[in-house]
C-alpha cells in the first residue's frame, strides 16, 4: 500500500506528535544515564560542559574549579567548554564523578565526556577492476 502525503502534510503530522507529546509530558528524546564511564570511548579526563546563556567566564572556571578542573576551550555562541581534569589514578571515576557533580549544578544544561567519534569508511576492493573504471556522473566534468 503506498500513501501520498504532501509536505504541508508531513509537517502538520509532526507538530501533532510534537505538541502531543509535549502535552502528555513525554519528551521527544531522553537522555541515556551511563552509570561508569570506564567503557566508552572518550579522552580521559576531559568534559564538555553546556553551561546557561547567563554564566560568564569567571562563572565558568569556578564551575571547573568546583571539579578540581581547568577550562582549556570554549565556543561562546553555544555557551559550550571544554574542562580537564589533572592527570592521575582512577581518572575514569574522577570523570564519571565530576560530570554528575556537574548534571547537578543548575547552571549546567549537561555535562560529558569528551567521546571519540569514529567514521566508518567501507572496504573498497582494489583488486576488483570494475570498481576502478568508472566513469563519474557529472556531465560537466569533461567540460
Amino acid at each position: 500500500m503506498k500513501y501520498n502525503f504532501s509536505l504541508t502534510q508531513i509537517v502538520r503530522i509532526l507538530i501533532a506528535i510534537l505538541l502531543a507529546s509535549t502535552l502528555l509530558g513525554v519528551a521527544p528524546y531522553d537522555y541515556v544515564q551511563i552509570s561508569t564511564y570506564a567503557d566508552v570511548d572518550a579522552v580521559p579526563g576531559e568534559i564538555i560542559v553546556q553551561t546557561s546563556g547567563d554564566a560568564n567566564p569567571a562563572q565558568v572556571q569556578a564551575l571547573a574549579a568546583s571539579v578540581n578542573g581547568k577550562v582549556v576551550g570554549s565556543i561562546n555562541p553555544l555557551n559550550l567548554h571544554l574542562i580537564k581534569l589533572p592527570s592521575g589514578d582512577n581518572l575514569n571515576a574522577k570523570t564519571g564523578q565530576a560530570i554528575d557533580a556537574l548534571n547537578a549544578r543548575s547552571e549546567v544544561v549537561f555535562a560529558e565526556p569528551n567521546y571519540i567519534g569514529y567514521i566508518d569508511i567501507p572496504n573498497v576492493d582494489t583488486t576488483a577492476p570494475e570498481r576502478l573504471n568508472f566513469t563519474p556522473n557529472d556531465p560537466h566534468r569533461a567540460k
